[in-house]
């Protein structure tokens, strides 16, 4: 019938079993990480896995193959398996032939034909999968990598440092692609994630110029560590107590590496009242600061002028370290003078 539709006010899910938005007119669908639009066969928001799609758009979805693919989490296509019954006469070389894939890729989707008398023989009414171009892609790949296909698989994908500003939900998102059923570390999100965004786009632009060179550097460094460890370690993730310990480990070096110790006061205070008190007077954060702090005064003792200088302008800037203090501590419900002692100690140590 045209024209003709059926709704059900209870029922909230179709296309590809992902849930339908009714907020805009026609085909909007959501998942886990996706937004999709069945009019224009896009999605709304960037795809997190285009590190490995880097040529196809970012708002690419189903691998540009809706018939072929499906995709039900929003990150990549996952080949749907076509089947075929085998009519009387038909071979192996026949269906390659017919549906234009290998053999191999017939013979690999199918074990049960790899051990018959006659390497070509299918029988009559038997269902064969047909692996489309996508899945025959990743057989061949196997099975031309055979001796390292039971790594490369599970191994992390490495990442660009630098690169992404999503960095941390790409790492969050490659560990769940590779670790079905997982729960990826949480550092992913809650911390790397939440702090690479707030120091790049809301304390980076109120700190100095050397300020803003620092926190380019740190989020860097604190990448790369987090790149190289991975390499050398690919199993570290699935393990929470020796991955958490690693990355805020990695904080000292990547902060220090950067330069921190040389940078002004109130860039300092600044940066350090960035951080929400569960993370900041936590004990792993203490101990950063305790380092931080210890190879804070060796700089100072060596460098004599430096000190009197940073003590100079602490006190000049008196007023507005208090008041950042005291934004602070209101904000969050703390006491000051608790915050202000921190601060200091954290500084001057």
């Amino acid at each position: 019938m045209v024209a003709r539709s059926v709704t059900n006010a209870i029922y909230r899910y179709g296309f590809g079993g992902q849930e339908h938005e009714d907020e805009t007119v026609g085909g909007d669908y959501s998942a886990e990480y996706w937004m999709y639009d069945s009019r224009l066969g896009r999605r709304w928001n960037i795809d997190p896995l285009t590190f490995k799609y880097q040529w196809q758009s970012t708002y690419a979805a189903f691998n540009n193959n809706p018939i072929c693919f499906s995709d039900p989490l929003g990150l990549e296509g996952n080949p749907v398996n076509k089947t075929h019954k085998v009519k009387a006469g038909q071979t192996i070389h026949a269906l390659a032939k017919m549906y234009g894939i290998p053999e191999d890729a017939i013979r690999k989707a199918n074990p049960a034909t790899q051990n018959r008398p006659q390497k070509d023989q299918i029988n009559v009414d038997e269902v064969i999968k047909i692996p489309t171009a996508g899945s025959q892609n990743s057989t061949n790949s196997t099975s031309s990598t055979s001796s390292t296909s039971s790594t490369s698989s599970t191994n992390p994908t490495p990442i660009e440092p630098g690169t992404h500003d999503n960095y941390y939900l790409l790492r969050e998102t490659d560990f769940v692609r590779r670790n079905p059923g997982q729960s990826a570390p949480e550092y992913y999100r809650n911390y790397g994630n939440k702090y690479l965004l707030r120091f790049k786009y809301e304390i980076s632009p109120t700190l100095s110029p050397e300020g803003q060179k620092w926190t380019k550097n740190a989020l860097l460094n604190l990448q790369v560590a987090l790149e190289n460890q991975l390499k050398n370690t690919p199993d570290i993730e699935t393990n929470p107590d020796k991955f958490t310990d690693f990355v805020f480990d990695s904080h000292v070096d990547a902060y220090e590496g950067a330069g921190i110790l040389r940078l002004s006061i109130l860039d300092k205070v600044k940066i350090t009242l960035a951080v929400d008190p569960q993370d900041l007077f936590s004990s792993r954060s203490l101990k950063q600061v305790t380092i931080v702090g210890t190879d804070q005064i060796i700089e100072y003792r060596e460098d004599l002028n430096f000190a009197a200088h940073q003590a100079w302008e602490a006190y000049a800037n008196k007023g507005e370290i208090l008041q950042l203090i005291g934004n602070y501590a209101l904000k969050h419900g703390l006491d000051t003078e608790t915050v202000k002692i921190f601060v200091i100690n954290s500084i001057f140590e």
